[in-house]
């Protein structure tokens, strides 16, 4: 499945792009894909127990929190860093 992927400025850093379009059929597989064209990238969203604490991922603007989450063509996967408050 064709999807969209939105970072935020913070997760942008690592692929000098904030918007691209990716092929997945899971959070794990865009994840993945996302890793295996910026290599490293997964590193900074999640380790073997799933999602970094401190990152959030909407699919199609509902939050995730699943990796084995079914996406569907053109789907809308955001990847951004929780806020702090202070």
């Amino acid at each position: 499945m064709r999807i969209h992927v939105s970072l935020d400025s913070a997760l942008s850093r690592f692929t000098e792009k904030s918007e691209f379009e990716i092929d997945a059929l899971t959070v794990r597989g865009a994840i993945q894909a996302i890793d295996k064209q910026y290599p490293g990238f997964s590193s900074h969203v999640m380790d073997a127990g799933g999602f970094l604490g401190f990152i959030r991922v909407d699919l199609n603007n509902t939050f995730v929190e699943r990796l084995d989450t079914q996406l569907s063509e053109g789907a809308r996967l955001s990847f951004m860093m929780a806020s702090r408050g202070g």
